[in-house]
């Protein structure tokens, strides 16, 4: 993922893409958002009790080993050809999966 992103959508649009998902979302529409930053919250597609449930949460990823919440910036960016090896993000990979729309 890049240092920042852009959110730009409806939910409605969020089920037609995801359509095989069963999809629980908020009631209001998320505001557009045009220069999200690393540990901006933002809404993520998780799994919930067999569907998918809408949550706020902050971008980055904080490795087990480390308390110190400052450190999250360090671990923003993931590069697909070592994730599942990189001690950092090994964890996350395999058993903590979400979607960002």
């Amino acid at each position: 993922m890049c240092g920042r992103f852009t959110r730009d959508f409806t939910w409605q649009q969020v089920r037609e893409f995801s359509h095989m998902l069963d999809l629980v979302v908020p009631a209001e529409d998320p505001t557009a958002a045009y220069n999200i930053a690393p540990t901006d919250p933002g809404p993520v597609i998780v799994a919930h009790d067999g569907g998918a449930l809408v949550r706020d949460m902050r971008w980055g990823l904080l490795p087990p080993w480390q308390k110190d919440t400052k450190l999250v910036f360090s671990t923003i960016n993931a590069r697909l050809e070592s994730v599942a090896e990189k001690p950092a993000f090994r964890g996350a990979w395999k058993q903590r999966r979400a979607l960002v729309p």
